[in-house]
Parts: structure tokens; sequence; C-alpha cells
């Protein structure tokens, strides 16, 4: 594995299912993180990014044109979760 695409989602009663921000969906990315950390055999790093940020606070008054999924307000969000769950396993 070269690289982590990290994203989450929510599945509806009814089956349907939508993304979810990185720390409420059903994904349980502490999991998935815990696992990827110990299968890893020379302890090094991985880059990893947050996928599909929500538009949210200064990206909502910006012009058309925002690719969506990919705001940097939201993704910054997501990187922070990310970020926040490798420091509790750190510990």
């Amino acid at each position: 594995i070269h690289a982590l695409h990290l994203r989450s989602t929510r599945v509806e009663p009814d089956g349907s299912f939508h993304e979810a921000s990185h720390l409420e969906g059903n994904t349980r990315l502490a999991s998935v993180l815990r696992a990827f950390l110990g299968a890893r055999a020379d302890g090094g790093t991985i880059p990893y990014r947050p996928d599909h940020g929500l538009v949210m606070m200064d990206d909502l008054a910006k012009p058309e044109g925002i690719t969506p999924g990919y705001s940097a307000i939201g993704r910054m969000k997501g990187l922070a979760e990310i970020r926040g769950l490798l420091a509790g396993m750190d510990r």
C-alpha cells in the first residue's frame, strides 16, 4: 500500500448509503487505521488524505466552479479528524 485515501459512509435504514464525515459514518476509521498501522512491516510513514470534504464556512460563499467534495475548508476538517485519530493511537 503506497497511500491511504480515507472516507466514511452512512447506511440508511432502507439500505441506501451516502458519504458521511470521517468520524460520523458507519466506517470505524480508527479500526481501519489501527489495522493498517499494525500490518506495516517497516514501521515507516505513509501518505494519507481525507476524501470529499464538506462545503462549509467560507467555501459556501465561493463562486460556482468548486469541485464538489474538494472544498479547502472541508478537506482540512477531515485531515484534522484523521490526524486526531492517529495522535490518539500514539498515546
